[in-house]
């Protein structure tokens, strides 16, 4: 039997499956070719570029146009360029080896300071990951870093130009220059290990250039002009992205348009609020009470609109089969689940416009007249809104303040995005959970008149970053100050009675007289002394009355004046005045 050789067809087949496996599995062994090596510097400008103006695919919801994003959103310009100190050009000494490992010179210069954008810089964007390279006046604004902190994966890259000072000293100039470029430490690289080239060009920076000198390398001594057209002669085989101001410029300055409206809209709602405070205590604590608080001596009740079925119980409003009527506005919660009537602590304060049950004004004390003008809408649309067009939110919220809990006056706007966070707490000021009133509609209404601290408002959860809120306190209408001495002549001192009106916890308070030199003499004096009896600022009704009894009533014969009271310390006032002074005291249902 003979035995056969292979044929040359054979040992060519053999060969190329070979050469087929090694192709595959050279790219395996850590070394790339360079279609990889591209791919991967495009995929490292495209996060530079992301770093730099955001995602490309985020769009503005006003305008569905791109949003720019990243360090330009923030800042509002390009990052600038920074490079390591030392001589001038790529061939410069940059650095020292020290440790048997090269370092750059510091501190990095910036570019634009020195005058040096061109060519021959070493600058990279070190604002996308330092914030001390970011020029002082635009740090506030930084948000970064919009990038990792670029460090060297291979070490010993460049080793074989320079491993030491006296090597690197003694480089020739190009190779000095390549050296550099492959100093990964600090430097952001290409697929090749090669720092990317930076250029900011034009007069007022019209485009910002990142450029890989690609598979062969070089071609970094041209003209820095023509690095940023892929197209030109001098860019072949080098992988250029080019980015314009133009692009994102307009983005920006329809941005800022927008921002200049936003500004307005939140100055317009700071004025509602403004208003809404004077409404509620005029001018105090340095002037006159003559808000709400001033004659009611309470915050206004807060309504909701309230549907109820034919038991009366309250009910979804959307559920027309459930509702009897249309519903109307109430201040208290008054479902059949519970025992008591609750006023609501969240809704609108529909005392400051309308009068409803409240009594008229008597000596001071109850509903004069609107304090602001009826906002637009009828039935549940009869709302006060903000510039935005959507319903102020009203509380009244406890402040825990010394261990006492004293009960303010919340008014809030959810700004542009209309949203806001506020979660209702039970008696003990514990997160509010009712888990045995789950029916339609009932914890909506139920946790309005459940109780709202101020220290479970927090301005920094995502729903409230943009609201706009406006807290008026207590103290602001209460306690006031008074010091009157009221000196009667020509009469019965055991016949003429004297009060004051405005005075809690029972809104008046009778003053007692002793006799001084033929006069009836009344004192009554009013501080931050915290008694029982306090004043409120504003208007107060002093009131003297003949015919012995504890109130005056319409038609008794007496005399009145009004006394101011602050929020501060008030001077002593004396009044003197004749029995023969007093006439009858009007009805107030008659001045109707």
């Amino acid at each position: 039997m003979k035995n056969k050789g292979f044929t040359l067809l054979e040992v060519l087949v053999v060969i190329g499956i070979m050469g087929l496996m090694a192709a595959m599995i050279w790219p395996m062994r850590g070394t790339l070719d360079d279609s990889q090596r591209e791919r991967v510097t495009i995929e490292k400008m495209d996060a530079i570029v992301e770093a730099i103006l955001g995602h490309e695919q985020i769009k503005d919801h006003y305008d569905l146009s791109r949003t720019i994003g990243g360090y330009v959103g923030d800042i509002g310009k390009w990052p600038e360029l920074y490079e390591p100190g030392g001589g001038g050009g790529l061939d410069g000494e940059r650095g020292e080896f020290v440790g048997g490992r090269f370092q750059w010179e510091r501190p990095f210069k910036n570019l634009k300071i020195d005058g040096d954008t061109k060519k021959e810089s070493l600058g990279q964007p070190r604002g996308l990951w330092a914030k001390d390279e970011v020029a002082a006046e635009d740090r506030s604004k930084w948000k970064g870093p919009y990038l990792t902190p670029p460090v060297t994966r291979n070490p010993a890259l460049g080793k074989h130009y320079a491993k030491n000072q006296a090597e690197y000293e003694g480089l020739d100039p190009t190779d000095r220059e390549y050296f550099h470029l492959l100093q990964g430490s600090e430097q952001l690289t290409d697929g090749w290990n090669r720092a990317f080239r930076f250029f900011i060009i034009g007069e007022t920076g019209e485009t910002f250039c990142i450029v890989s000198l690609g598979p062969r390398g070089f071609g970094y001594e041209d003209d820095y002009e023509q690095d940023c057209d892929p197209d030109s002669p001098e860019n072949q085989g080098k992988i250029v992205r080019a980015l314009h101001k133009s692009e994102w410029g307009a983005v920006l300055a329809a941005r800022a348009l927008r921002s200049t409206s936003t500004h307005q809209l939140i100055f317009i709602t700071q004025d509602h609020m403004d208003r809404m405070v004077r409404a509620l205590i005029g001018e105090s604590p340095s002037g006159p009470n003559t808000g709400y608080t001033g004659d009611l001596l309470d915050w206004p009740e807060l309504f909701n609109w309230v549907c109820r079925d034919d038991g009366g119980n309250m009910v979804d409003c959307e559920d027309e089969i459930a509702v009897s009527g249309t519903g109307k506005w109430e201040y208290e919660c008054e479902d059949q689940s519970f025992s008591d009537k609750i006023a609501f602590k969240y809704g609108q304060p529909r005392g400051l416009w309308e009068r409803g049950e409240l009594a008229t004004s008597w000596l001071g004390v109850g509903w004069r007249h609107a304090y602001l003008e009826a906002p637009d809408g009828t039935n549940e649309s009869e709302e006060l809104k903000d510039a935005w067009d959507n319903a102020y939110h009203f509380f009244r919220v406890v402040e825990q303040i010394n261990g006492n809990n004293l009960e303010q006056f919340m008014i809030l706007s959810g700004g542009e995005s209309g949203a806001f966070h506020f979660p209702p707490a039970d008696e003990s000021g514990e997160p509010y959970v009712d888990p045995d009133y789950l029916k339609a509609g009932g914890p909506a209404v139920l946790s309005k008149r459940v109780r709202f601290y101020m220290n479970h408002y927090n301005p920094d959860h995502p729903s409230n970053q943009d609201n706009i809120v406006r807290i008026v306190r207590r103290n602001e209408w209460l306690p006031g100050f008074m010091d009157v001495t009221l000196a009667i002549a020509g009469g019965d001192c055991n016949e003429v009675k004297c009060g004051i009106y405005g005075v809690l916890p029972d809104q008046s308070d009778l003053v007692s007289h002793e006799v001084i030199d033929d006069l009836c003499v009344f004192k009554a004096k009013y501080d931050d002394n915290g008694g029982d009896k306090q004043i409120v600022t504003g208007g107060r009704y002093w009131v003297c009355w003949e015919g012995g009894g504890d109130e005056p009533s319409p038609g008794d014969n007496a005399w009145w004046k009004i006394f101011s009271t602050y929020g501060h310390p008030a001077k002593n006032v004396n009044v003197s005045l004749n029995a023969s002074d007093f006439q009858p005291l009007p009805d107030p249902e008659e001045d109707e």
